[in-house]
């Protein structure tokens, strides 16, 4: 069995033993990524420099404890992550922001290793992911599907085990339907929980 197969709590059961270190897990899930985006266009941006990088220290520090250590994440290019651009998938916005979104902080204070900015459906807005300017995201199940929206890049990225989770938004169904049409898993968390700082909102 691939590291790219386990689930995360497999995953971290490995790292938190020493049996597996941060940067071969995250290493697994770059490559596979890097070897499935041209069929699936599940991301915007493999970040596999920083990715590397970050496990790389994970394993300097040895934070095993940390419940997300080493565990590549994928997020939506709806987030902000100091760096790298926020487009919300469309042509008109590139910004660059200054910070990373309280969310991601907390990924990564968490041990978690984000790899990569997915493609969404343009500003979040539609069912399809179906991008003008990314081009669409494919279904892993089938390449002639959907992966339904706007959260496609996420749901694909997971269900091909780019990453080990992903993350979305969702006000009105776009982290449910695509996890649904990708056969995986999606959460939409209680308002409220989570700071919406630094996330490109659908509505106001």
């Amino acid at each position: 069995m691939e590291l790219t197969d386990l689930t995360i709590v497999q995953q971290a059961a490995l790292i938190g033993a020493g049996e597996v270190s941060a940067r071969q897990l995250v290493s697994a899930h770059v490559e596979r990524s890097e070897r499935l985006q041209p069929l699936l266009n599940a991301f915007v941006v493999i970040d596999r420099d920083q990715a590397l990088l970050r496990a790389e220290m994970i394993d300097r520090r040895k934070h095993r404890a940390l419940p997300l250590t080493g565990i590549p994440i994928a997020i939506k290019d709806l987030i902000d992550q100091r760096g790298l651009p926020t487009t919300a998938g469309s042509s008109f916005y590139n910004a660059v922001p200054a910070k990373t979104a309280p969310v991601l902080r907390r990924l990564e204070e968490a041990g978690a290793v984000i790899i990569g900015r997915t493609v969404l459906h343009e500003f979040a807005f539609g069912f399809s992911s179906e991008n003008p300017w990314t081009g669409p995201v494919r279904n892993p199940w089938d390449l002639e599907l959907s992966t339904g929206g706007s959260s496609g890049g996420s749901a694909a990225a997971v269900a091909a085990r780019m990453a080990s989770g992903a993350v979305g938004t969702d006000t009105g169904g776009s982290v449910r339907v695509p996890a649904a049409v990708c056969g995986v898993t999606g959460l939409k968390v209680t308002y409220g929980r989570i700071p919406l700082e630094g996330v490109m909102p659908l509505a106001p």
